[in-house]
C-alpha cells in the first residue's frame, strides 16, 4: 500500500509500477482491491504481460474465451442494454483530439470526430494515392447515375464558395477545360450552329424535351461534343439544367 500511495500523484494522475510512466487514472484497469479502484500497472503493461504469458497457447486461449462466453452470453447482454440506456449518447470524446463534443460532430459509428476523420483520410490518400484513384474510379463506376447526380448537386450546394475559390486559384484548369472542349467542337466535323440559330430553337422549344421543366433552360447537344457529336441545329435541342447535367456525356434515346 505504501508503493501504491508514494506513485499517486498531487495531479490525480498515476506512475505505472512496470513502465514507471505517468499516466492518467483512467490508463489503469479496474481492482478492488488496490487504492482508488485501479491497479498498479497501466494497461498497456498488463495486456503486454498477458501476451507473454499466454505466448504459445492461443488455441487453449481461444477455447477458454469462447466456453466463458457462452456461459455469461446472457448476463452480457443485460449489462450492454442496461449501459446503452443509461450512457448519455448526445456527447462523444475523439480517441484522436480528445475533445468532448456533439454526437453530431462524429463519422456514424466511429469514435473519431469528422475534424480528425478528415484529417486521417488525407493523410491516408497522399500516402496511397495510386489505390486512392482506382477506389473513387470503382466507386464511381458503381453508383447509380441517378445516385451520382444529387450526390454531386448537393456536395455542389453545399462546396458554392469552395468552387468559386477553385476558379479564382486554377485560371489555367478552367481555362483548359472550355479549349479542349472549342477543340472537340471543330474537329468532329460540322461546327456552324449560329446565335440566331439559337435564339430560333429556344422559341421553337418552350420546355425540357427531357422533364417537360420550363424553369432554368439550356441548350443541349444530342450526341454529345466528347462522343463525336456535332455542333450544329441538327444536334442540338432545350433541356433544363438538371437534365442537361443528369444526361451528362450519353447520348439519350
Amino acid at each position: 500500500m505504501k508503493n501504491q500511495i508514494r506513485n499517486d500523484l498531487d495531479n490525480g494522475n498515476r506512475i505505472c509500477n512496470r513502465c514507471g510512466q505517468e499516466k492518467v487514472l483512467d490508463n489503469f484497469s479496474k481492482d478492488k482491491k488496490c487504492l482508488l479502484g485501479r491497479s498498479r500497472t497501466c494497461k498497456q503493461c498488463s495486456y503486454e504481460q498477458r501476451d507473454l504469458r499466454n505466448k504459445g497457447k492461443e488455441e487453449e486461449v481461444r477455447a477458454y474465451k469462447e466456453k466463458w462466453y457462452q456461459k455469461n452470453k446472457g448476463k452480457l447482454s443485460d449489462n450492454y442494454h442496461k449501459t446503452k440506456q443509461l450512457k448519455d449518447w448526445s456527447t462523444k470524446t475523439c480517441t484522436d483530439c480528445c475533445e468532448t463534443k456533439s454526437s453530431d460532430n462524429f463519422v456514424h459509428h466511429r469514435k473519431l470526430c469528422i475534424k480528425c476523420y478528415n484529417m486521417q483520410q488525407a493523410v491516408w490518400r497522399q500516402q496511397n494515392l495510386d489505390r486512392a484513384k482506382l477506389r473513387d474510379k470503382n466507386y464511381r463506376q458503381n453508383l447509380d447515375p441517378q445516385e451520382r447526380y444529387w450526390a454531386m448537386k448537393e456536395w455542389r450546394t453545399k462546396n458554392k464558395d469552395y468552387l468559386r475559390e477553385w476558379r479564382k486559384a486554377n485560371p489555367t484548369k478552367e481555362r483548359s477545360y472550355k479549349l479542349k472542349r472549342r477543340a472537340l467542337e471543330f474537329s468532329n466535323g460540322r461546327n456552324d450552329l449560329s446565335p440566331e440559330q439559337i435564339e430560333q430553337l429556344q422559341n421553337t422549344i418552350t420546355a425540357c424535351v427531357y422533364c417537360g421543366s420550363s424553369e432554368d433552360l439550356t441548350i443541349d447537344h444530342i450526341k454529345p461534343i466528347s462522343k463525336g457529336g456535332e455542333n450544329t441545329f441538327d444536334n442540338v435541342t432545350i433541356a433544363c439544367r438538371s437534365c442537361n447535367s443528369r444526361k451528362g456525356n450519353k447520348i439519350h434515346e
